[in-house]
């Protein structure tokens, strides 16, 4: 059979690593330590992870993270899976680790099996958003963290706007057109008590073009541009920083949504 679009981007990192490279250049605030504390997870807890990636956050976040967490990483990609539990094995502060590939939207797990349920920037790629949070509700015991992060509905929006006139498509972050704040809001209210929103906003002060040209390839349609739609890109990127007196002020937007698992759990 052969692989969808978002198979086909999340085989392996290197996608999730161009993108986290521009984060991790630019940020003057740290996502992953911000989102740990949010969490507030509490020690000798059942913990999953859906739609892991390579386990960075787990990796970045280690100092709001508490120890003695089981942790059971799930992806939709095997090579994820396995590269996710590589990087905290060798990380070592995560003792328990387990790990499976599975459909967020059909997880393999008994009802109440866990105290908490996370899925990091991965829910805009589910085709069914709705039956993956019911899911989430179901592997949940009573009062269980349901969380979920997403991008704002303005993220990175100089350089989405340069993508499309590159390229083509919205001139916005395509995560949060499809699963944003506010969606997720509504989802979240219909499953889960005690819903709540954090936003998270940083600036990012890019002067590097080749920087902005990696990010933006590493998505579609760009991932799939060929050798002139690039150098189209990278005019556009040369003329867009003269412009900006050679650096561009870039707003990043993300947001956390909390809630807790009720008593009567949908069925399966």
């Amino acid at each position: 059979m052969p692989e969808t679009p978002v198979a086909d981007q999340y085989r392996t990192s290197g996608n999730l690593r161009a993108r986290g490279g521009l984060h991790a250049r630019y940020a003057n605030r740290n996502w992953f330590d911000w989102v740990g504390a949010q969490l507030e997870l509490t020690p000798d807890s059942d913990v999953l992870d859906i739609g892991c990636g390579a386990g960075w956050f787990w990796l970045s976040a280690g100092n709001s993270c508490p120890s003695g967490l089981r942790l059971t990483l799930t992806d939709n990609s095997a090579g994820m899976v396995s590269e996710a539990i590589a990087n905290l094995e060798r990380d070592g502060r995560i003792p328990s680790l387990a790990g499976k590939t599975c459909d967020a939207a059909d997880l393999p797990f008994a009802d109440a099996s866990f105290d908490a349920a996370i899925a990091m920037h991965m829910l805009y790629h589910v085709e069914d958003a709705g039956r993956a949070l019911d899911e989430m509700a179901r592997v949940l015991r009573p009062g269980g963290l349901a969380a979920v992060t997403t991008n704002g509905e303005d993220n990175l929006g100089a350089l989405f706007d340069l993508g499309s006139r590159a390229f083509g498509g919205a001139p916005r972050d395509p995560a949060a057109r499809i699963f944003g704040p506010g969606r997720a809001l509504e989802l979240f209210g219909e499953r889960f008590d005690d819903v709540a929103l954090h936003r998270f906003q940083d600036v990012y002060v890019i002067a590097d073009a080749d920087d902005i040209v990696q990010y933006l390839t590493s998505y579609p349609p760009g991932n799939r541009a060929g050798e002139a739609e690039i150098t189209a890109l990278r005019r556009l990127v040369a003329a867009r920083l003269d412009e900006a007196g050679g650096v561009l002020n870039v707003a990043r937007e993300a947001a956390l949504v909390c809630g807790r698992a009720r008593d009567a759990r949908p069925a399966r």
